[in-house]
Formats: structure tokens, C-alpha cells, sequence
């Protein structure tokens, strides 16, 4: 007695989704062992009057997702998603990962026991109580089946036309593997069978962010050289990222078409820098910009970003993401897109580590081993021109570095000069933004101006002179500077990537002082991404 035949469903009809339904139908004819009906779910809408699924029926073409481009007959569009997937034995899903939960909560009493699943969403979940987990865990949860995942360099309406391209599979299964390369792989569309599954999956989603910050670079007028900086240091950024969360990987995977290669493709011709470049340049918000200019496809990079946030909250690890978590805050409108530069700029990849702090200090150490305040000056700005601008930021760090009170410090005071440096010269700079009458000091009308520049105009204002004594320490109706940074620096000891986390997120703007206080306020718009650590 033969065995059954194997069915195939497709769980997603987008551009995506209606590419690989084209490229499937078509492999399957070329198998004895398979079904020849594909069935794709489609999310029923009307066309020109018409239902989607009767267009794609009758005409063999999806006219709103992937118009131009053929289905061989063998592909059947269902509306109704549990008949799409009633018997399959490979379920692929290709949904805007914010559908995905609910979809399989749909379908879970009407999935075969024996069959396995492949996601091709990017993406993380998040629920209702802030757990985050991997879309491709969500599926095999929910549906108590295998998971397998595929990401790659892969601009659908470019897949679709025949041109060559490459993607990754993740699996650990063998013969599933090689059934998903079968299915799939053309001779214009080649895979590569991997076992880092998980690392594969989130590639896919942190890539997106990445390509939302190469489209604020790009709305912001800045040129290749800017982008090519946010492309390689949102490449350090994945990478660590896996390494942090995702151990055990084979560090080649980021040289795969799911890693470097998707990357590029993405920040250079995907949907989320597009969309974000139009996000700068109109000032328009992500959601209307989202309907105005996809079609209604859904955008992937920042949700993401807001879920990957949601997962570093939960990790204690923001201060280690700051290209990540500027994207964010600027798709929030809790920051100007020019802080992304500041991102970039004071990036932790730019910061000194211990031995070029050590190699500094012996360079400007006359040889009894601690520095005076002129040499501590020349040492900062050898290694930090900038700061010669802003020796007001170098005199508060010394000052607050020189525990001895002796006029001089040692190596390890030093160490500590450098690591508040770059928080003392963020500050200044917000003071003197807020200081609108330059004369060195903020009254109440300066501090309130500065929650409207954030968008809190409407806050209560008996709150907010509270705050505001709170700082006057010497009850005279204005701040003065040392009263900003000591409320803003109390008795904490700061590592170097907490302290270039405060900039890469806020930079000099007027926002930047009031996001800082609130962290100790707890009273006004919390900022997660400053950390204070022993």
C-alpha cells in the first residue's frame, strides 16, 4: 500500500507570500509524493468591486499583492483559513508577524499532529504581560508541531521575476530540511540548509530595524558613508545580539544570505527604509504613512524595534543597544531623528576601553603616577577633540572625580573622569539649550519650556514646580548647572556603556535633561534606556 500523499498550505497571501506560493506550485508538479493543490489563505477583500480570492481563482493572479505575475492553476485561494489548512502536512506561514498568534489560535484543533510548519514572518511576540519569545516558538507552542524557519536577501517582486537570489533555511531536521529545499529552491532561488534556527529567525527581524534607521539617515539628507555607519554598526549590534541571547551559534551564519546579505538588501531597497525616510521628511507618523504608501502591507521594523526593546527591558540590557533603541524612540516621536547620529556617533564601538585608558593616562603621567587638571585637559582632548569646546563637561567630571580633594588623580579617578565625561558635556548641552536668556542659569518658565519641546505641555503644573524645587536647592527660583547635574548624577558609579547610552538616546536637546530626571522622578515619561549601574 502507498503512502498518502503529502498536502501543502500556504498561510498568507501578501507579496511575499504570493511569490512563494507561485514558486511552490509550481516545484510541486515535479513530485509524485504531494498533493498537486496548494492552498493559500487569503484575507478576504474586495478589488475593483471583486473579491480577492475570485480574482486569484479565476484569473490566476494576485492584482493587489503581486499584480504582473502568474500562479499556475494548481494554487487555490481560501478565505476561510481552517479550510486552507484542513489536512496539510507542511504549513507555511507567511503573515505580518502581528498576525500570527491569532491565526494559530484558529487553526491549532484542526492541524495534523504529524506535520510541520516553516515561518517566513520576522518578527518577536509579545504578550500581554510583556513576555517576549520568537515567532517560530509561538507557532510550534500554540500548534504543538515542528517549526522550522526561512529568511534571506529576498525582495519579493524581484523573486517573483526570476532574477537570481539566495535564502537560508533553518533546521535542524534533515529530511524536513530537504523536503523545505525542495519545495522552494529553483534554479534562479537557491537555499542553504542551516542549523542555527533561532539565530536565522532573528536576523530577520533585527534587520529591519536597522534598515528603519538607514531610512531616517536617508530622509535626513545624509549620503552612502552615513548609511554604510549604520549598516556596520547595526551589524555589531545583531551580532551581539545573538550572542547575548542566542549562544552556541555558528559565527559564519552572519555571512549567509540571512545575515549581511538580507541587511544590505534591506537598507537599501526594502519597504522599512523607504517608509522611514518619508517618516523624516514628512513628519507624518509611521501609521498613516504605512497606508498611504504600502498597499496595505504591514511594516515590520518598528514593531520590531518596540519589541525588541520590550525584550532588553526584561534583560537589563538596553545600555548595550543604542542604535536599537534609538530607533524606537524615534518612531515614538520621544526623539528628534537626529539622535540617531548621536547613536552612531558616541556608539560604544568609539569609546575607550580600560587599556587605552590606561595607555592614556601613563602617556600624559610625568611619572609619579596621577594627573594635575592641565594634563588631565590635554590628555581628553588628544583622544576626544570635541571636547575642547566644552571644558566645562572636563572640569565637573575632574571635580567629581578627585575624591582625594588633593587637586590631583590617579589612575583609577581617571578611569572614572572618562566614563562621566561624555554624561557632564550631554548636560551642559541641554542647560545651555534650556537656558534661552544666557544667564547660566534655568528658571521655572526655562524648565517648563522644556517638558512642551517633549511633548508634556499639558502636565500638571503644581508637578512640575515640584520637580523644579526640588532641583533649587538654594530656594532662589532658578537651577543653577551643578544643581542640574547633581540631581541628574547622584552618588552612582557609571560603566562607559551606561554613560554613552544616556547620549546615543537623547543627545543635546532640551528633552534630553527632563528624560534624565524622570529616570529618578519616576513621576514623568520613563526612559528604560538610561542605566545607572554600580
Amino acid at each position: 500500500m502507498t503512502d498518502p500523499l503529502r498536502r501543502v498550505a500556504i498561510v498568507g497571501s501578501g507579496n511575499w507570500g504570493s511569490t512563494i506560493a507561485k514558486i511552490v506550485g509550481t516545484n510541486i508538479l515535479k513530485f509524485n509524493t504531494f498533493e498537486n493543490e496548494i492552498r493559500m489563505y487569503v484575507y478576504e477583500e474586495m478589488v475593483n468591486g471583486r473579491k480577492l480570492t475570485e480574482i486569484i481563482n479565476q484569473e490566476h493572479e494576485n492584482v493587489k499583492y503581486l499584480p504582473g505575475h502568474k500562479f499556475p492553476p494548481n494554487v487555490v485561494a481560501y478565505s476561510d483559513v481552517v479550510d486552507a489548512v484542513k489536512d496539510a502536512d507542511i504549513l507555511l506561514f507567511i503573515l505580518p508577524h502581528q498576525f500570527v498568534e491569532r491565526t494559530c489560535l484558529a487553526i491549532k484543533s484542526h492541524v495534523k499532529k504529524t506535520a510541520f510548519a516553516v515561518s517566513f514572518s520576522k518578527g518577536f511576540y509579545v504578550s500581554k504581560d510583556k513576555r517576549v519569545e520568537l515567532l517560530s516558538t509561538v507557532i510550534s507552542r500554540l500548534l504543538e508541531v515542528p517549526c522550522y524557519v526561512l529568511m534571506g536577501a529576498n525582495i519579493a517582486s524581484e523573486v517573483a521575476a526570476g532574477t537570481f537570489c539566495e535564502a537560508t533555511v533553518g533546521s535542524r531536521n534533515y529530511e524536513h530540511g530537504q523536503l523545505i529545499k525542495g519545495l522552494i529552491q529553483t534554479d534562479e532561488f537557491r537555499l542553504v540548509i542551516k542549523p542555527d534556527t533561532e539565530v536565522i529567525e532573528v536576523l530577520g527581524a533585527l534587520k529591519n530595524i536597522v534598515a528603519v534607521a538607514a531610512g531616517f539617515s536617508d530622509g535626513l539628507g545624509y549620503g552612502d558613508n552615513t548609511k554604510a555607519a549604520v549598516i556596520r554598526l547595526g551589524l555589531k549590534e545583531m551580532v551581539k545580539f545573538c550572542e547575548e541571547f542566542f549562544p552556541g551559534h555558528h559565527p559564519q551564519i552572519f555571512l549567509e544570505s540571512c545575515g549581511v546579505a538580507d541587511l544590505v538588501t534591506t537598507c537599501y531597497g526594502g519597504r522599512n527604509r523607504k517608509v522611514a525616510a518619508a517618516f523624516v521628511k514628512t513628519g507624518k507618523d509611521i501609521r498613516t504613512l504605512e497606508e498611504e504608501m504600502l498597499n496595505g502591507q504591514k511594516l515590520q521594523g518598528p514593531d520590531a524595534a518596540a519589541e525588541v526593546q520590550e525584550w532588553l527591558k526584561q534583560k537589563g540590557q538596553t545600555n548595550k543597544f543604542p542604535l536599537f533603541v534609538a530607533v524606537h524612540e524615534i518612531c515614538e516621536r520621544r526623539l528628534d531623528p537626529k539622535a540617531l547620529i548621536d547613536a552612531l556617533r558616541y556608539h560604544p564601538e568609539f569609546c575607550m576601553s580600560k587599556e587605552e585608558v590606561r595607555q592614556l593616562f601613563q602617556k600624559f603621567d610625568n611619572g609619579n603616577g596621577h594627573l594635575s587638571l592641565a594634563e588631565i585637559e590635554r590628555a581628553i582632548i588628544s583622544f576626544y577633540p570635541q571636547f575642547g569646546t566644552n571644558r566645562k563637561a572636563i572640569l565637573r567630571a575632574y571635580k567629581a572625580a578627585d575624591t582625594s580633594g588633593n587637586g590631583f588623580v590617579e589612575l583609577k579617578e581617571f578611569d572614572k573622569i572618562v566614563q562621566l565625561l561624555k554624561q557632564y558635556d550631554t548636560i551642559s548641552k541641554v542647560f545651555e539649550e534650556l537656558d534661552t536668556n544666557d544667564d547660566h542659569r534655568i528658571s521655572f518658565q526655562e524648565f517648563k519650556k522644556g517638558f512642551e519641546l517633549l511633548g508634556e505641555d499639558n502636565s500638571d503644573e503644581e508637578s512640575l514646580k515640584q520637580e523644579f524645587n526640588a532641583m533649587d536647592s538654594n530656594d532662589g527660583n532658578y537651577v543653577l548647572f551643578d544643581e542640574v547635574s547633581r540631581t541628574t548624577l547622584p552618588e552612582y558609579k557609571f560603566t562607559s556603556n551606561c554613560l554613552c547610552i544616556v547620549l546615543y538616546v537623547h543627545g543635546p536637546s532640551a528633552s534630553a535633561v527632563i528624560q534624565i530626571l524622570t529616570e529618578f522622578t519616576d513621576k514623568l515619561l520613563p526612559i528604560d534606556v538610561v542605566v545607572f549601574s554600580e
